[in-house]
């Protein structure tokens, strides 16, 4: 019984993060990952969100306070990663 309830509950987690809006989950894992923030690969692979930094401005516009730091990669590539101020 109790595996009825986990597998209920988790499918339910799924389907609130398919249905969710893009800006909706990006701040909720923004403040879930208040130190290590997010990524464009991060938001591509966990949250299937495309345009990170699009959403990350619409964000803003609604008053949210987010940080961007540029860093680079191992091949030296940049990207964005993006914090609760």
């Amino acid at each position: 019984m109790p595996s009825r309830s986990i597998s209920k509950r988790r499918k339910q987690s799924e389907q609130w993060w398919r249905t969710a809006p893009q800006r909706e989950r990006i701040a909720v894992y923004l403040q879930q990952h208040r130190r290590t923030g997010i990524t464009p690969a991060i938001a591509r692979e966990v949250l299937g969100v495309q345009r990170l930094a699009a959403r990350v401005e619409e964000l803003r516009k609604a008053g949210i306070r987010v940080i961007t730091h540029h860093e680079r990669d191992e091949a030296g590539n940049r990207y964005a990663r993006y914090v609760l101020r």
